[in-house]
């Protein structure tokens, strides 16, 4: 009776790998292409911008196309930094950096003009997607044990901005 019982659990065990590890896989390449995907879109989107030295509701757009072709759904965090430099004395300076959140660019890109920055400054994006994709559920649910497992990728690009925006 138990030999029965151990070859049911057996094969059960067998056939929940031979389903799963194949529908896990295709999931994880599709997630690769996709992560991969995006990681260009942003750093193409931040060298455009910092070559640029300024964001503008047209490559903002161009971003959140390229996003949207992957069907799934991101929030998008821009932030530009900018460094004043005071005298201090004869011979002692102090920096100052004041950020500029998203807020603040689109308010400016969204009526229809450019967000201008200087040389020097700073500029980043960050891309966080907001659900759970399929292959990473299935991941977390064979690793449920691993408390600190990241569900949602994440990914920041920027730099130093290159040119003054005209």
């Amino acid at each position: 009776m138990e030999d029965g019982l151990m070859a049911i659990i057996l094969t059960l065990l067998l056939l929940f790998c031979f389903i799963s590890g194949p529908i896990y896989s295709s999931f994880n390449e599709e997630d690769i292409y996709i992560n991969n995907y995006v990681k260009v879109a942003a750093n193409n989107f931040q060298n455009q911008v910092r070559k640029d030295g300024y964001v503008d509701e047209e490559s903002y757009y161009k971003l959140l196309n390229q996003l949207n072709a992957t069907k799934r759904i991101y929030r998008i965090k821009l932030v530009h930094t900018s460094k004043l430099i005071y005298p201090k004395g004869s011979d002692n300076v102090q920096n100052k950096y004041i950020e500029h959140s998203s807020k603040e660019i689109f308010g400016i890109i969204f009526r229809n003009q450019k967000y201008m920055m200087r040389y020097g400054d700073d500029f980043s994006v960050k891309i966080t997607e907001l659900q759970e994709e399929p292959s990473r559920m299935l991941q977390s649910s064979l690793y449920s044990l691993n408390g600190g497992y990241n569900k949602y990728l994440s990914f920041k690009y920027g730099g130093m901005v290159e040119n003054e925006g005209v």
